[in-house]
């Protein structure tokens, strides 16, 4: 059983929590949290220990599910000393926060997952395996709902997915990048635009001005169509319009194993794993959100 630290003890802090324990090979044990945290008596009657410092922790690995803007300093300070470490997206905000987790995982090589979950979709993974990328393929997304409203951009709140999973699929960076953007009292609305080499092309809608919640990613080939869709109350997976019977796991907790059985065996060559993809997604939404448009 994998001892776990956890440093966040927000939404997502306890998502892991719960993830853990469904994981079955990993049990967070000790949280990190600023003195007098209204939140120490909820963690406590958890079972877990507080820690008012990662310094403290005594633990195997840690799961970072801190602020982006605090995220990149914990990851590279964990990194540096060799733990191991699980980080909540968007796992920074910059290219420049996201390089300097990559230096600090090459210096020492611990295990490093950025919990891109839906890589780790039983959907996601069908798709992955039996699709053949070429100048023919078009990639069509949409992700987002009412709200939430961070202080940071949905761009950078859905958009992490949307950019890991087409990466996970067309293993090189877009040629080129557009997006257009509206911003309302309601919140923001998104569209990309990716084309890559050989032809092959992305499309993402991404929001959280009100619209319906989603979760929606197409793979247009000459050999078939795939969707997967989170939020579909028929089926999670369908290959031309014919629904898919796969088995379902919530994807946090599949990541999540996947990461304690990698610490555990002390590495692991599955392509999901890597500081290099917080780098990655950020380089694309970097370019994404300097090359932004207004619409009305």
């Amino acid at each position: 059983m994998l001892r776990l630290g956890l440093v966040g003890f927000g939404k997502w802090g306890r998502n892991y929590v719960r993830a853990a324990l469904a994981a079955g090979n990993a049990q967070v044990c000790e949280v990190v949290l600023p003195e007098g945290s209204m939140r120490a008596e909820e963690a406590r009657g958890q079972g877990l220990q507080v820690r008012h410092g990662i310094d403290d922790l005594a633990v195997d690995a840690v799961v970072v599910a801190a602020h982006p803007s605090t995220a990149p300093d914990l990851c590279e300070q964990l990194l540096r000393r060799g733990i191991p470490v699980m980080v909540e997206k968007p796992a920074a905000l910059s290219v420049d926060a996201a390089q300097r987790i990559v230096a600090a995982a090459q210096r020492s090589k611990p295990v490093c997952l950025v919990a891109h979950q839906h890589l780790f979709a039983t959907a996601y993974e069908h798709i992955r395996s039996h699709v053949q990328v070429d100048g023919d393929t078009r990639i069509i997304t949409r992700a987002g709902g009412p709200g939430p409203y961070r202080d940071y951009p949905p761009l950078w709140d859905y958009g992490p997915h949307d950019a890991a999973m087409i990466w996970g699929l067309v293993g090189t960076d877009p040629l080129h990048i557009a997006m257009q953007q509206r911003v309302g009292t309601a919140g923001s609305h998104l569209w990309l635009n990716m084309q890559f080499a050989g032809g092959a092309s992305a499309a993402c809608e991404i929001w959280n001005d009100g619209a319906p919640k989603s979760r929606y990613f197409q793979v247009q080939t000459a050999a078939g169509d795939w969707i997967y869709d989170d939020v579909d109350p028929q089926g999670r997976l369908q290959f031309q319009g014919r629904y898919l019977d796969i088995p379902y796991e919530p994807p946090l907790t599949r990541a999540l194993r996947c990461f304690a059985d990698a610490v555990i065996c002390g590495g692991t060559d599955d392509d999901r794993f890597g500081a290099h993809w917080a780098l990655r997604v950020a380089d694309w939404l970097s370019r994404a959100q300097d090359a932004a448009t207004p619409v009305a």
